[in-house]
C-alpha cells in the first residue's frame, strides 16, 4: 500500500490530478471536504472529484509543497498532512493546508475526509483527528460504504 500511495502522491506532485483520480479512486469513491472557515461540508463521488481535478489542473500549477504521511497497512488507513502552494493563471499564489484521512480498499482510495486547516493557527478547528482515525480503524473490517463506524 505504501508503494501505491507514493505513486499516487508522485502524480499529484506532477500536477496530474486527473490521472491520479482515474487510477486510484475506487468505483465507490467518496470525498468529504470539511472547511472550518465556512462551516461547510462538501461530498463528492468519483466523477465529481475528477471534474474538480480538471478545474484545478486547468487553473493552477503546484509551485511548492510538503506532504507528511502515516500509513496503517493492516487497516488500509492513510493519514496525510499537506501544505501546498499553488499559483493561478492570474499569477496569484495561495497556500492550501489540509489534513486528509483515506480509507484504501483493494489498492484504491475508497474514501477521503479532507479537513481544510486554518492558515492563521494551522489547526483543524477543534476536530478530533484521533477520533476520526479510530473510526476508520474500527470500520476497516465492517461496512466500507459510509466510512464512519459510529453511524453504521
Amino acid at each position: 500500500m505504501t508503494n501505491l500511495l507514493n505513486t499516487y502522491l508522485d502524480l499529484l506532485k506532477k500536477g496530474e490530478f486527473i490521472n491520479a483520480g482515474e487510477i486510484f479512486f475506487h468505483d465507490n469513491y467518496k470525498r468529504i471536504i470539511i472547511n472550518p472557515r465556512s462551516n461547510k461540508i462538501i461530498e463528492e463521488n468519483k466523477e465529481e472529484s475528477i471534474n474538480s481535478a480538471i478545474r484545478l489542473q486547468k487553473d493552477y500549477e503546484i509551485v511548492d509543497g510538503y506532504v507528511g504521511t502515516i500509513v496503517d497497512e493492516k487497516n488500509g488507513i492513510v493519514t496525510l498532512e499537506s501544505t501546498v502552494t499553488v499559483k493561478g493563471k492570474d499569477g496569484i499564489s495561495k497556500s492550501i493546508n489540509e489534513m486528509v484521512i483515506q480509507q484504501w480498499k483493494q489498492g484504491k482510495i475508497l474514501q477521503e475526509r479532507i479537513y481544510n486547516k486554518l492558515a492563521s493557527d494551522n489547526s483543524t478547528n477543534g476536530i478530533n483527528l484521533k477520533d476520526e482515525i479510530e473510526a476508520y480503524a474500527a470500520n476497516s473490517n465492517g461496512c466500507c460504504t459510509c466510512g464512519d463506524s459510529r453511524s453504521c
